[in-house]
Order: C-alpha cells, then structure tokens, then sequence
C-alpha cells in the first residue's frame, strides 16, 4: 500500500520526531530512514540506566511498551515512566510541590509539572448560588429552628453529579445539609435549649459561612471536560433529626467540647471536618 504524506506524518509522530510539519513527501521519507527506530539498541542502552525493567507505577514490562510507549517515556532518577503515567501522577495532586513517585525525598521539576499538569477547570462565579432557608423542628419542650442549604448551578450541559446530593425542586438546588440557628457566644445560658458555640469560628453564623465559602468558592466544585461534580461534607447533617441528642427523653442539641475520649457529638464532627478543609 502506497504511504501518502499523512501517513508518514504519523510515523513521525509515533517516533517522536519534531520539526516535519512543513516537509515534503521525499523529504519525509529521507527523514524517517535517518531516524529508524530500533527497538532492541534502545532497550539495551535503556536498561543500564534504569533500576527497573518496569514503569514502577502502572507495572507494565518495558518489553510490553509500543514503540511510541518507549521513545515519548520519561527517565526520572534512574526509573522509567510512560508519558502518560506520569501525566497522571501529576494531575492526581493538587500541590506546587510533587514528590518523586518512588523517592520521597525527590521532588519533580517545576517544568515537568508545568509540562503535564491540566490546567484546572473553574465555573463563573456566577454560575454558583447558595441560598438558605430556614426550617422548625418542634419538640415536647420546645421549637428547634434550622438553617438548610441549597446549592444553585448554571450549567449549560446540565451534565452534573454529586456525593448523593438530593436535588430538591421547590429550592431549585441541591440539598447540601442543615444546621441549628442561635448556636452564639452568650456568656449567660437562660434555658437548656440555648446552645454555645466555643469560639467565634463555630457561632450559626460563622458556619453559615464557612460552609457556603467552600461552595462558592469551588472548593467543593470540580469541572473536568465540561463535567461538574459537586463534593457533599460529610458531617454536614441532611436530615434535622441527626442533630439531637437525648436524655431521658429530653431532646437537646450538643455544643459542648469534648472532654479526653468522649465520643464527638455532630457539632464537633463537623467542626473537625470545616478545620480539615480550610487548610
């Protein structure tokens, strides 16, 4: 079968060779047989460099590689990677700064990460809207009111997917959990219903928001080929119900610190999670 220049632009491509773009046919040809690839030479200089006779991630024997597989890999501190791998590693971290996969006392070069790394895909903020309405839970003693959030997304595609968010009509947004109202600073607790915060970062208010700046923030918004996906906190309560505590069929919400290896109440689950994800 007659090869057309296409043809032999692909070759080049699976050889990574540069520069061809603009050559003619016989100036193609002439190139190609300049630069055969061989495979063995290259495995047998390849293997005095290397520790390893596998990429150390993907575990694929060198001698199962395609030969573009071996001439676009990657020689990183005597280990051999596929390009792909490599990508892969990289993007699957969000830091400046990588570690080398095998040695963790290696870090990547900046030009690589720059090389590989896919930039992150944002929303336009105003694509993004987190309302709150407030909901009461009436008890035998007393009325407990809440905050509940919802999650609003402009999306053209429509193509979005969540951490099992149920996506609540009437809101016209994705349920993202519920929180007590007058949890404050009061030095001078009047009823067993009033509830303390323990500092000014875990007030109603102050979770409010903490918690819709995660959002709007898109911290807990991914895009990737035009596909959101939406994080769900997972101490977050969805229902008001997991909020109560109970004694003695007295039903109360718990702000209380924990004292040594005392079992966290949902408040202070949350307030561990809210810490965890703002460094």
């Amino acid at each position: 079968m007659k090869q057309t220049r296409k043809d032999l632009l692909h070759i080049c491509k699976e050889r990574n060779i540069k520069g061809v773009s603009r050559k003619s046919k016989d100036e193609l040809l002439q190139i190609i047989a300049e630069n055969r690839f061989d495979r063995d030479v290259y495995l047998k200089n390849l293997r005095v460099q290397i520790m390893d006779d596998k990429d150390p991630i993907s575990l694929e024997p060198l001698n199962e590689w395609t030969d573009e597989e071996l001439q676009s890999g990657i020689l990183l501190h005597k280990y051999f990677y596929k390009e792909e791998t490599i990508k892969n590693y990289i993007n699957s971290s969000s830091v400046e700064e990588i570690k080398d996969p095998i040695n963790e006392d290696l870090k990547l070069d900046r030009e690589m990460i720059d090389k590989y790394r896919i930039p992150e895909q944002k929303l336009n903020p105003k694509q993004i809207k987190v309302v709150v309405n407030i909901t009461s839970v009436p008890t035998f003693y007393n009325m407990f009111c809440f905050y509940n959030f919802y999650l609003q997304l402009v999306h053209p595609l429509k193509n979005i997917t969540t951490d099992n968010l149920s996506y609540d009509r009437r809101n016209k947004g994705f349920h993202l959990g519920c929180i007590p109202l007058n949890i404050n600073l009061s030095h001078e607790i009047q009823s067993p219903f009033e509830m303390r915060a323990l500092d000014t970062m875990s007030t109603t208010d102050a979770l409010m928001i903490r918690i819709s700046n995660l959002y709007e923030s898109q911290k807990f918004i991914s895009v990737k080929d035009n596909k959101v996906h939406v994080r769900a906190l997972e101490n977050l309560p969805k229902d008001t119900r997991q909020w109560f505590s109970t004694s003695d069929d007295f039903y109360y919400i718990d702000t209380e610190a924990i004292q040594g290896n005392e079992q966290l109440s949902t408040y202070n689950k949350l307030l561990k999670e809210l810490e965890m994800e703002s460094v």
